[in-house]
């Protein structure tokens, strides 16, 4: 059968999409941190290097602004667990979670510093 009779099922590529419209698999990493403000770098790092090894194709404008949205939910859990109550620091949980042309971080902190539950999560439109 020649190639112009073949159906593709292949749907068109958006223009201004940074994921592969058909990826391989979900794909989902998760990390804990010392709830500390030297957290917010480690972080950001461990996040955009989990990215870059899953190959997502992701543009530079597209990590720059990943780099920052994680270095902005780091920041924010690690003020709020710098005012709980005294002791040792807690723990942050960082979850990173790619469905398809979904991609999820969050940050959650850890109290006492125990591990977080493990999930599986779903991200639906």
């Amino acid at each position: 059968m020649p190639p112009s009779a073949v159906h593709r099922t292949r749907e068109p590529e958006l223009p201004h999409s940074v994921f592969d419209p058909f990826p391989a698999a979900s794909r989902t990493a998760s990390f804990l941190l010392p709830a500390e403000p030297s957290a917010v770098r480690e972080g950001r790092h461990r996040v955009g290097t989990t990215l870059l090894s899953w190959g997502l194709g992701l543009d530079e404008d597209s990590s720059w602004s990943l780099t920052v949205v994680c270095g902005e939910l780091l920041a924010g859990a690690v003020r709020r667990a710098a005012g709980d109550a005294p002791g040792p620091a807690g723990r942050l949980a960082v979850g990173v979670d790619v469905d398809g042309d979904q991609l999820i971080v969050d940050v959650r902190e850890v109290p006492g510093g125990a591990a977080p539950p493990a999930r599986v999560r779903r991200a639906f439109p």
